[in-house]
């Protein structure tokens, strides 16, 4: 990513081929590789239909992108199920960026909690979710659950 390229953030922004394209680049990336435990056509397809996206753009490609479901009625949890970001594009506080927004969403939605699953071995991204304030509340094969407490309930129940 040159300096001189134009970063732009938005939310929903993305086609089902962009987030596609996106997945392919970062494949790589995310441990173990995407590909190794999902169909990325069918990932890319539901991320794209039953998600909310937050995207980072450079150029017109997108750079970064973190997805959340935010279909709970109860509006008890989100998850939080892909954070990735092109390898020409990390190291540039975009995930942060990602998630701070994703963190600051949910919340406006009144959300109780976030969870995410993310593997133990990834130091980089484990320590991304433990700035933010996730915590670990288990651990299974190698997979972390981390979970981040948006709103304190009073003791009636009401927020």
């Amino acid at each position: 990513m040159n300096s001189d390229e134009h970063l732009q953030l938005s939310i929903n922004g993305s086609t089902v081929m962009q987030v596609l394209v996106h997945l392919h680049a970062c494949d790589r990336c995310f441990i173990p590789p995407l590909n190794n435990r999902v169909d990325l056509l069918e990932y890319a397809e539901k991320i794209a239909l039953r998600a909310t996206r937050f995207e980072a753009w450079t150029g017109g490609e997108l750079s970064a992108l973190l997805a959340c479901y935010t279909n709970d009625l109860a509006r008890t949890n989100a998850f939080i199920t892909s954070v990735s970001v092109i390898p020409a594009a990390q190291g540039q506080g975009l995930a942060d960026a990602l998630l701070t927004a994703a963190i600051n969403y949910v919340r406006d939605q009144r959300f109780e909690t976030i969870e995410l699953e993310v593997a133990s071995e990834n130091v980089a991204a484990r320590n991304l979710y433990i700035k933010a304030g996730f915590f670990m509340v288990s651990e299974h094969n190698g997979t972390e659950t981390m979970r981040l407490a948006l709103q304190e309930k009073f003791e009636n129940g009401n927020l």
